[in-house]
């Protein structure tokens, strides 16, 4: 009787413990529109999210993505609109596809990757 009530003494205590909610997402879908802005930002019109979202920038590093990623994400985001062929992005942190925040608070993928 002891030792159980030692482990739910331990139990009791790691479940007060804080925990960091972490939940990587991936959004998948066709983008239906993209522009550039005069700072270089590239924002997209994602079905996911139903309005604009910035993934990277052509003349400065963003959020961790340097300006050549963001070249080859360029490229992988029109041929998506030209070809009507889905993208994935992939998102580190807390959210969901729906509430990624939109223009350039968004948060910067991980990886854009072009679908076949």
């Amino acid at each position: 009787m002891r030792k159980f009530n030692r482990i739910a003494l331990i139990a009791s205590i790691l479940s007060l413990w804080p925990q960091t909610a972490s939940a990587d997402f991936w959004c998948d879908g066709t983008p239906t529109s993209i522009f550039t802005n005069s700072n270089g930002a590239v924002i997209v019109q994602m079905p996911w999210r139903l309005d604009w979202v910035a993934v990277c920038n052509v003349k400065t590093s963003w959020k961790g993505i340097d300006p050549s990623v963001c070249w080859t994400w360029f490229s992988y985001l029109n041929t998506a609109i030209t070809e009507q062929k889905p993208i994935t992005a992939y998102y580190s942190g807390t959210g969901t596809c729906a509430t990624v925040a939109t223009y350039e608070n968004a948060p910067a993928p991980y990886y854009v990757r072009l679908n076949p």
